[in-house]
């Protein structure tokens, strides 16, 4: 896989819509995942270069399977998307803006963990499939 692009300092606040630019409109992109945590948001982006229709429907429509596991001081996401091939991300807080750097408790089987999933064009930046769901801690 190639290297994670660069964690952005994403402004607390920010929306992330469809179709809109994941960054800078018209910025190009290395195709690969980033797993991150800005001002207690998390967010899995996947940067592809020209997805097909049926990719994004994979991601947009498809059952998820979804991995997180904590190997100090790196925190590892995987996951699979229908009957697309596993992604995998690291997330540690070094590589975070200090201004946003957030350590995620992942003990409570009550808690929720609001998780932002975006699949990028890699060529252009924009947003083509946003969703949202949540971790949910299972013992």
């Amino acid at each position: 896989m190639n290297p994670s692009p660069t964690t952005p300092n994403i402004p607390q606040g920010t929306i992330r819509t469809k179709n809109t630019p994941y960054e800078t409109a018209g910025k190009q992109h290395i195709e690969g995942t980033t797993y991150h945590i800005n001002h207690g948001i998390h967010e899995l982006a996947i940067f592809h270069r020209n997805p097909t229709a049926a990719e994004k429907s994979q991601f947009n429509n498809a059952p998820a399977q979804m991995a997180l596991w904590n190997n100090p001081p790196v925190l590892w996401i995987a996951v699979k998307f229908g009957s697309l091939d596993w992604i995998d991300a690291p997330y540690t807080v070094h590589l975070t803006h200090p201004d946003a750097r957030a350590i995620p408790d992942l003990k409570s089987p009550e808690e929720r963990y609001p998780l932002t999933m975006l699949y990028v064009n890699a060529d252009g930046g924009d947003i083509e499939v946003f969703c949202i769901t949540c971790w949910v801690v299972q013992a």
